[in-house]
This record gives C-alpha cells, sequence and structure tokens, in this order.
C-alpha cells in the first residue's frame, strides 16, 4: 500500500516520491519579504520588510532559518514561482512564490543564476509532489469558484505525475484551439 497502482509499474531506476522526500534539491542565502498573507491581506510594515533567512529545499518543504534561530517553513505543495513580471526598483534577482493557501512572497536569490536555480527546484518540487485539484464546485452563482488544491502530497509515482501534466496541458490546449475561432 505505498500508493503505487499495480497498472503503472515503476521501470528500474525510476525513483518513487518516497525516495524523493528527504532529498536536499537547493540550499542557500534568500532575502524574503511577505506580500499577501493566508488571509489575502498585506501585512503590517514590520512584517513586510526584507529578511535574510538560509534556506532549504527538503523534498516538498521550503525551510527558512534565520540568525536568530527564527523558523518558518512553507509547503510547496501546489506552488508556483517565478521571475517577477516587472524588475523590482530596488533590488535585483527577486522572484515571486505564490503558494496554494494564497500566501504570496518575494525572494531575492544572489544573482539571476542562482533565482533561477529557485525558481526551477520550486516548481519541480510542486509538480511531482502535488496532488491533482479536485473539480471545482458546482454553483448556480456566477460567481468564479477555482478548484480545490488538497494539502495531501500525490499519491501517484513519477511517471503518473507525469502523465497527468501532460494530459492536462493537452486537454487545455485543446480547449485553447476550440475557444480561438
Amino acid at each position: 500500500s505505498s500508493g503505487i497502482n499495480a497498472e503503472w509499474p515503476l521501470r528500474p531506476g525510476v525513483p518513487t516520491l518516497e525516495q524523493y522526500e528527504n532529498v536536499i534539491h537547493k540550499q542557500g542565502p534568500l532575502v524574503k519579504k511577505n506580500v499577501i498573507l493566508a488571509n489575502g491581506k498585506r501585512p503590517g510594515l514590520f512584517k513586510r520588510r526584507w529578511q535574510s533567512f538560509e534556506c532549504q529545499l527538503r523534498g516538498s518543504k521550503l525551510t527558512l532559518s534565520s540568525k536568530s534561530g527564527k523558523k518558518i517553513e512553507i509547503t510547496c505543495h501546489h506552488c508556483l514561482a517565478s521571475r517577477v513580471p516587472v524588475p523590482h526598483r530596488t533590488r535585483h534577482s527577486v522572484m515571486v512564490l505564490k503558494c496554494a493557501d494564497g500566501r504570496e512572497f518575494l525572494l531575492q536569490g544572489r544573482d539571476d543564476t542562482d533565482m533561477q536555480e529557485w525558481v526551477h527546484a520550486i516548481n519541480k518540487v510542486a509538480a511531482m509532489f502535488s496532488a491533482l485539484p479536485m473539480a471545482a464546485p458546482v454553483s448556480n452563482t456566477n460567481a468564479f469558484q477555482p478548484p480545490s488544491l488538497p494539502m495531501s502530497r500525490s499519491k501517484c509515482n513519477l511517471e503518473q505525475q507525469l502523465n497527468n501534466h501532460m494530459t492536462i496541458v493537452c486537454s487545455i490546449s485543446e480547449s485553447l484551439v476550440f475557444y480561438q475561432y
């Protein structure tokens, strides 16, 4: 009962998610700024300032440790890391990290290469460990209701995860072609 479906036998050399749980994907210094809290509100000025952390991306968790002993743990399921679309006015090598619970952070790497490595590592972990979103709720209101993003990690092995992502991409591509004309 390791979460592996008998229809999808693993090929030799394909690691399971359990083997990735303790792997350190990336570590190094980052400077963090809170942009949006989990409740969707902007933090106060004191909580919005830039703070230096030593960071480690182990398994599906990004752990930020300060020199004062403060630890922050961010679960990377359904996270999206990307380069800030408009260059930050006072800082360089800045990326935005959007979490499933609505939180947003700005993170600054040492340089552009380091920032790009962090973006790649976080997005890779999110793709590997995130379970598929549940169907959007059905309602008679016209308000948009996004699909629910489960907190649990995926039960699929890496091949299944890749196939699931490819299916979703194909579905979106077909929808775009259909609605284009």
